[in-house]
């Protein structure tokens, strides 16, 4: 029989955050996909984007607009998996560029809206087992920086509730961050984050429907 979920992103937390230019606008990548949902459908997938600050809890119940929007609802047929993942800080028009990429590689359905600033695209149907990011070919998956990436495992059987993710680097990153002088001139320091860096959770809220 299996059983229908609905799956919707609460909340979530980034230590080590990146930064751009203070003059540009920076915002975030978070993408999650569903994995051997049953049989038929290799894997499921949504991405939004937000504006994550270091050390900030993103809420969603601070955010009525979005409050009500929710990742995926999808039939779970024995065992699955979901994968999530976020991005570094980057300029809107180029993470916007590398979600489109993705999306014409990796996806059976064409996509004409790129998210802007808080947009989701859902219930995307992915043509392989890798995850969101993963789909990008070598060229264009170095330039995108994963800050954070956790599992959880999900069956039929799963009762609802709210499940944190702890979020690690799947590989060593450097990231950079920029600071104003005391004159008011910008500056950048980069930083590395080793390979399993814990930085951060996601909170999910799972509810299942029958």
């Amino acid at each position: 029989m299996g059983a229908l979920f609905e799956i919707k992103l609460k909340s979530i937390l980034v230590k080590e955050n990146g930064k751009i230019n203070p003059k540009e606008e920076g915002v975030n990548a978070f993408a999650i996909t569903l994995f051997l949902p049953r049989e038929g459908v290799p894997s499921v997938a949504s991405v939004r984007s937000l504006k994550l600050m270091d050390k900030e809890t993103f809420s969603l119940n601070d955010n009525d607009h979005l409050k009500e929007r929710f990742l995926l609802k999808e039939l779970i047929k024995g065992h699955a998996f979901l994968e999530v993942e976020v991005t570094a800080v980057d300029k809107l028009s180029k993470l916007q560029k590398t979600i489109f990429k993705i999306f014409r590689t990796g996806f059976s359905a064409v996509i004409s809206a790129i998210p802007g600033i808080g947009d989701i695209i859902t219930g995307l149907v992915k043509m392989g087992t890798d995850s969101f990011f993963e789909t990008l070919d070598t060229s264009v998956k170095d330039k995108v920086k994963i800050i954070g990436k956790g599992r959880l495992l999900l069956n039929e059987s799963t009762t609802s509730g709210d499940f944190e993710i702890v979020l690690e680097t799947p590989k060593q990153i450097k990231i950079e961050k920029w600071f104003l002088d005391n004159e008011g001139q910008s500056y950048s320091k980069k930083i590395i984050l080793p390979k399993k860096y814990p930085n951060g959770t996601v909170v999910l809220s799972i509810e299942k429907i029958n």
